[in-house]
């Protein structure tokens, strides 16, 4: 439906006397609550003929009424007109009635349930929702405390799922040294939850050609190095076999403008793909590589901090999982070993809203950058349920970038 510019009230002198006034559509419901003895009810609907100024009559209507019930059917053209009206008269003073299952509207309500139950619904009339502001409700919360806990999906890593699981709707950092593995991990964490739990993602990477990656990811699921790794190269038939369904699964933004990837660039596509593909996970890698659009008077503290809470709300509109890589300040070698020490989230440049805003935190490193043993760090975890801080261990594969649980050593 297009929206209507102009909205008509009828009978309206039922109101006159009235503190509160009942809003239907037609005659029907209207005749529906006079048999409730409800006599303060005005009949409202959609006039495209109307003139601007009996547009403008609509709101002196209802001027001297302190309380307004939208008792509208619940369909599209009451639904319509519910939040319409609302936002004309102003829904600080609107209260909506919710018909019994099965009943869409007045007329129902009393052929099924009798007179009684119509009076109750238009008595027990909710405030009308304000946008941003939530109300508890009792009966929601014992809902909720019923409900099992949505402890999202797993790693695919035993030893990892203890500190860390993955829920849509929320943002995760993931930094480390470079060269330490977080991108590689990244991609494994992607892989074992598309194999086990059919997700799909949208891949952000400003550090690796789309081809490439794909070719990195294709290694994952085949379990053999994509090039010439010696004995147990994919076949050319193995990389015809799976590559729809890497296809499938993963979709890679690129952006070779000279605008370059800019977060709004790539949350619009990220959107376009939630929409036409189903995808629940999106991951930026790195932020340093980013086109940051930075107003000069926005200070960068201020500049990370509003960011990461748009894409934390991003995530939760859209229901998807946002991991977002991005790279910890240079880290000096500890004078007694010599070793590099493990950065935290507050080493990452720029501001300490790298530790405050994201859902979760993770550093990805190895204590000897030339072995395979790789350590994750979980250092935030928001919600309980999903996992605590804490560390677990794993073997990083070269020849396919799989990682396995390393049960041997848990670097807590």
């Amino acid at each position: 439906m297009t929206e209507p510019i102009f909205l008509f009230a009828e009978k309206i002198e039922a109101i006159d006397g009235f503190q509160t006034a009942i809003v239907v559509e037609n005659d029907g419901e209207e005749e529906a609550l006079h048999a409730c003895e409800i006599f303060n009810v005005v009949t409202v609907g959609i006039d495209d003929w109307a003139t601007p100024e009996e547009n403008s009559a609509f709101d002196e209507d209802f001027k001297n009424v302190d309380r307004i019930i939208l008792a509208l059917a619940n369909d599209s053209v009451g639904a319509y007109l519910t939040e319409e009206v609302a936002r004309r008269l102003g829904k600080e003073r609107c209260y909506r009635v919710h018909w019994p299952e099965g009943c869409y509207d007045s007329r129902t309500t009393i052929f099924d349930h009798g007179q009684e139950t119509l009076r109750q619904c238009v008595a027990d009339a909710e405030p009308y929702p304000i946008d941003g502001v939530y109300a508890p409700n009792a009966q929601d919360l014992v809902q909720l405390r019923r409900r099992p806990l949505d402890r999202g999906v797993s790693t695919g890593w035993a030893n990892v799922d203890e500190f860390y699981r993955v829920r849509p709707g929320t943002l995760s950092v993931v930094t480390g040294i470079p060269g330490m593995g977080k991108s590689e991990w990244l991609d494994a964490l992607m892989m074992n939850i598309a194999k086990t739990d059919d997700w799909k993602f949208v891949i952000c990477s400003l550090e690796h050609d789309p081809e490439d990656h794909a070719g990195k990811l294709l290694e994952k699921y085949v379990s053999k190095p994509f090039r010439d790794f010696g004995f147990g190269t994919m076949t050319d038939d193995e990389i015809v076999t799976h590559t729809p369904w890497i296809e499938e699964h993963f979709k890679f933004l690129a952006n070779d403008t000279e605008d370059g990837a800019t977060l709004d660039w790539i949350l619009e596509q990220a959107r376009l793909l939630i929409s036409r593909h189903g995808s629940r996970g999106l991951v930026i890698d790195p932020w340093g590589d980013l086109e940051h659009r930075r107003p000069p008077a926005q200070t960068e503290t201020e500049y990370t901090g509003e960011t990461l809470a748009r894409l934390r709300r991003f995530a939760r509109r859209n229901g998807i999982a946002i991991w977002l890589v991005a790279h910890p300040k240079k880290m000096e070698r500890l004078h007694k070993t010599g070793e590099i020490p493990v950065p935290s989230l507050y080493d990452i440049s720029g501001s300490a809203h790298w530790a405050n805003k994201p859902d979760a935190g993770i550093v990805v490193h190895r204590a000897d950058i030339s072995s395979t043993i790789t350590d994750i760090h979980v250092r935030k975890i928001k919600l309980k349920h999903l996992g605590k801080p804490g560390a677990a261990t794993l073997d990083w594969s070269k020849k396919t970038g799989i990682y396995t649980p390393n049960w041997g050593e848990n670097y807590g």
